[in-house]
This record gives structure tokens, sequence and C-alpha cells, in this order.
């Protein structure tokens, strides 16, 4: 007997010390950085600071301000990065990321894509693909994502967590897990239908199961939740909509436990229900009215746009958004393959849709920044470049404000204070 409880001791010992083995634990903090820039846009007021100098300590901005000061104050062992020729901003914000899932464009519905995805890739690729894209997304200057779903059970989150120990380059994430969606919005014949679904959504009949997801979402490593209230499960079937008093049970539940809720919500009707359970952002509202826009600003919900893959921009949308003051987060829903372009140039592509629907470029880079920042409730750590922010900053030359798309082509990328890519270097 003695022997056999001492066996167990020595295999209980075993299995916690295997589980601190792999615990993740953050990479050590990077080398001090002194930054002279050419200019330094504040995106807050929309004005260039020329001479800049900005001094890391850790991943954080320790000191932001006139060169000649800032190079007084910084240690010897400080390494220097000189961007005195280029136009300096904060890293940018995609508040409407999926990594985890890809396709070529148009020979599949969105529907079929999920489908495929679920059945004919492994966790194991999935993850490989996740953990490509983030590079991608990071190279191309977009520093912080929201991952909203079709990530499989908890793709986004083993990703989020990989990026945070420096096992793989990739921007920071908030991961949604499993989308939450009602009965019927994606449809399946019933002999497959459980088994097939539950690895990409939580399919929810009434309050207390639409609470319960909520739950199992946070204790698989949830930040947030992404709630699906209209759906069409075919091309041609009958929209099926979430019932507000399950959205509202999803809302109450979720903001009790500190996480925020995204809507998917594209036809009028879900977007009133989307505004009526409190929601903290509307994704996409191609044709919300001035009434619905209206309640979306006195509400604080946020509009996140989506335009990557439309032809051509929903009509007047943002510019009636932006007169009502709705608060508009860049996210670009990017998840299918456009030829010749990452997934990080994908994803980019949206700050031209914005344009094309009419925003000033101050406005389409507050979107991208402070706005998204404000979104993820990550205002004291990104969107604008200041003492005790991470010193997550990209670079071009030139002038974004005149030229919204030399965005789309960054030529230095900093997150944390680590430099991911640099052409200046080079000239």
């Amino acid at each position: 007997m003695q022997t056999i409880s001492t066996l167990f001791t020595l295999l209980l010992a075993l299995s916690l010390s295997s589980v601190a083995q792999v615990r993740l634990q953050p990479p050590p903090p990077p080398t001090a950085k002194l930054i002279k820039a050419g200019r330094i846009l504040e995106v807050r007021t929309g004005k260039y600071l020329p001479d800049q100098g900005i001094l890391t300590d850790g991943e954080k901005i320790k000191e932001i301000g006139a060169w000649t000061d800032v190079q007084a104050h910084a240690p010897k062992d400080a390494v220097m990065v000189d961007l005195s020729q280029a136009t300096l901003l904060p890293g940018l914000i995609d508040c409407h990321a999926h990594p985890l899932i890809s396709a070529e464009l148009g020979r599949m519905e969105a529907w079929q894509i999920v489908i495929s995805t679920v059945t004919q890739t492994s966790a194991s690729l999935r993850a490989l693909m996740g953990a490509r894209n983030a590079k991608e997304i990071l190279d191309a200057g977009i520093t912080s994502v929201r991952i909203l779903g079709h990530s499989g059970v908890d793709g986004d989150v083993a990703l989020r967590d990989a990026i945070n120990a420096g096992w793989v380059p990739g921007p920071r994430v908030q991961a949604a897990a499993r989308k939450i969606v009602t009965v019927g919005a994606v449809y399946l014949q019933s002999a497959v239908s459980p088994q097939v679904l539950r690895q990409e959504f939580l399919t929810v009949s009434g309050p207390a199961e639409a609470r319960a997801a909520v739950r199992e979402n946070l204790a698989n490593g949830a930040d947030l939740i992404k709630i699906v209230v209209d759906s069409e499960p075919a091309r041609g079937w009958k929209t099926r909509y979430m019932p507000i008093e399950d959205a509202r049970a999803i809302v109450e539940d979720a903001h009790k436990l500190g996480m925020k809720v995204a809507a998917h919500a594209q036809d009028n009707s879900a977007v009133q229900i989307a505004i009526d359970a409190g929601v903290d952002s509307i994704e996409h509202a191609w044709t919300a009215t001035d009434e619905q826009l209206k309640q979306m600003k006195d509400r604080g919900i946020f509009l996140v746009a989506t335009d990557v893959f439309f032809t051509a921009p929903p009509k007047d949308r943002l510019q009636r958004a932006m007169k009502m003051g709705v608060k508009i987060a860049m996210g670009s829903d990017a998840w299918a393959l456009i030829s010749g372009k990452t997934r990080g140039e994908e994803t980019l592509f949206e700050l031209k849709k914005l344009q094309d629907e009419g925003m000033p470029s101050i406005d389409i880079i507050r979107s991208s920044t402070l706005n998204a920042a404000e979104l993820m409730g990550w205002s004291d750590r990104v969107g604008e470049l200041t003492a005790g922010r991470f010193a997550d900053i990209v670079a071009v030359q030139g002038d974004p404000l005149q030229d919204i798309a030399l965005l789309q082509h960054v030529q230095f990328v900093m997150k944390g204070a680590t430099v991911v890519r640099n052409e200046f270097a080079r000239n």
C-alpha cells in the first residue's frame, strides 16, 4: 500500500512539473531603443511634430519629445534607430480579423468555406496557417487585432498565447474563441450537424444556453464574445435572427464578466436587435438607418465597417455615421485570398475602402489607432505614441494625411520596442 501511495505521489509531482515546464512565459524585455524621428503624427490632434525622439524602456515608451531633450536622457547602451527621414505613427489595429481561415476568393460562398475548413483542415494545420498569417499581419504594420471567430474551438486563444510567449511573431491579440449563433444559423444535414458545427460555433436556444455559451468561451480563454445576430444559412434561404432575449442574456453575462460583445449584424432588423441588446460594436451594418446610427452614438456602440470584399461601398453609410458622431473602428474581415497580396496587405486594403466611402485620411488613421484601441479597451496600451504606451510604431516616407495609400506599404514596423521591419536601414 505504501508503494502504491509513493508511486501516486511521484506521478502527481511529475504531472505538476510537466505543467510548470510548458507554462507560457513572456520573452525577456528588449534592450532600450533611441529613435530619431523626422516627424511624428499626433493622431489625436492631427498635427505633425518635427524633429522628435522616442526612448523606450522594456516594451514601452519611456519618453517622447524634442530630439535633443530625449537624446540627452538616453542611456549609453541604448540602440539607435535612425528614422530621421520618416513619418512615424502608432501601430495600426484591425478590429475584425480572421487569421485562422483562408480560401480563394469567389470559389465558394462564405458558409461553404467555413464548413470545408472545419471538415477538411486539421486543427494543427489551422494553427500553422494562423501563425503564418499572424506574421504577415504584423509585417504589414498591424500591431494589434481582435480575432472574431472562425478559429476552431480555441485556435485564436492558442495563437494569442504563443505570440505573447514569443514562440511566433504576430500582433497583440484579443480572442473571441467560438462565435455564438442561434439555431439554424448554419445549415448542415442533421446527422452530422452537431459534431461539425460545434468545432466552430456555440449554438444556443434560450437565455440559459446563451449565458452558458459565454461562460464556456471564457473557460476556453476568450477575451471577448462574438455573436451572429442574422445569418442566411444558404443562398436564397430565409434569414435566421438571434432572439433579442438570447442576445441580451449574452451581453449581460459577458459584461458582468468584464468581456465586450461584438455583433455580426447586416440588415436593419439585426442591427436593431444588437442595439437593443446593448452590444459594444456592430460589425457591417450595411444599411443602418439614421435613427439606428443615432442610437449607436447615444449608447457608445462602435461601427466596424468591414468593406474589403465589397466591389462598391455601401451607399453613404459611413458619411451618415460620421455626421451622427458614431465612433468608427477599422476592421477588415479579411478571410480570403486576394491574388498577389499577403494577409497583412489584404487587411490594409480596408483603408482604401474607407477612403472610397468618403472618410478623410485623419479619420481613417484614427479609426485604425485611437478608436480601435478604445473599442478594445486598450487605450492605456496602444493607439497613440505617448509615454507609458507600448512602443508599437510604423513609419512611412511621405505624408499619409495627403496619401493614405502610403499606409498600405509601410517601411518600418516596431512592436513592443522590437524592430520587425526596417527598410530605412537600407538607405
